[in-house]
């Protein structure tokens, strides 16, 4: 079961103390039922002026989706779509205790007032900061589309942790990427955080691109390289990544482009830290377009360092 709830609010006045939002409705709910809410920011949508939040929230094996104009909005409707998926198929008796709650839900359809977690950036800024750790770094992985839509990728980086984010604007994409990485370390268990030490993204030795761009010349020219081609620039990456000891990491993209692709990322843990963008019909069509654009990228880079063209 996957109902998608989106309100519509239009702030009027503030709600009594006595009503109850659908976020604290559901987690009341929750307990009883000894299960805990879920909420995660999928897609920000709309112009910079205008956002528009999608959450999912997600109560064992019930998932909704909610949409707002600001991220509170898209939480409480995710909500909303959960709790009544939750109370659909109760009897007559057991729909009884959820009454009252229901009768308050739609009371506290209200434009909530910005606050910390409107600025996912700064509070995951000042969590790595408590915790002795570098400063998230943030990169444009990718760019897609026509001048009038286009859709951004941003990788943020923390220590040897990484996550993405991907909107119409750049600080959209940022905002969710920042937002990703704060829930991710949040919920990193206790072992794992006495791990991550400021040396962690220097743990594997990292091959300089020119030395991979000239052991990449040894093999074949660049130019036949290609997604159907015979030299499967997926099974040559790999190679090369195996016999120059760096990582080669796949992340498959959720959204689709504009053209109903399949997309993808790879990335290449040399020196500098390479990522490059693929798509295709179908996943592999991404991974090997992604392949390719990444030998290309290698080939690419000795070219510019050399001089020559």
């Amino acid at each position: 079961m996957s109902p998608v709830s989106t309100l519509s609010v239009t702030p009027k006045s503030e709600p009594s103390r006595d009503f109850k939002t659908p976020i604290s409705v559901l987690q009341e709910y929750c307990q009883k039922l000894g299960k805990t809410p879920r909420y995660d920011l999928t897609a920000l949508e709309g112009r910079a002026h205008q956002p528009q939040f999608v959450y999912r929230c997600m109560v064992g094996d019930v998932t909704a989706t909610g949409q707002g104009g600001s991220k509170k909005q898209a939480k409480h409707a995710a909500a909303e779509a959960v709790f009544k998926a939750l109370t659909a198929g109760l009897l007559p008796d057991e729909t009884n205790q959820v009454d009252d709650n229901q009768n308050n839900l739609h009371v506290v359809r209200h434009v909530a007032k910005e606050s910390d977690e409107n600025n996912p950036v700064g509070a995951l800024q000042e969590t790595v900061v408590a915790r002795g750790w570098r400063l998230p770094e943030y990169t444009l992985a990718h760019e897609t589309g026509p001048a009038h839509k286009k859709e951004f990728i941003i990788c943020c980086t923390v220590e040897s942790f990484k996550e993405y984010g991907s909107g119409s604007a750049k600080k959209h994409a940022k905002r969710i990427a920042a937002s990703n990485m704060y829930n991710k370390i949040l919920n990193l268990p206790p072992e794992a955080k006495d791990n991550v030490t400021n040396q962690s993204r220097e743990a594997k030795s990292k091959v300089a691109l020119h030395e991979l761009a000239n052991s990449l010349g040894e093999r074949l020219v660049l130019s036949e390289v290609a997604v159907n081609s015979n030299h499967k620039p997926c099974e040559l990456l790999d190679s090369l990544a195996k016999d120059h000891n760096f990582e080669v990491i796949y992340k498959d993209i959720d959204c689709k482009t504009i053209k109903g692709q399949q997309q993808c990322i790879i990335e290449l843990t040399t020196q500098p830290l390479s990522v490059v963008h693929g798509c295709g019909d179908s996943l592999w069509e991404a991974y090997s377009s992604a392949a390719s654009s990444a030998l290309y990228f290698i080939k690419l880079f000795t070219v510019n360092s050399n001089g020559s063209v």
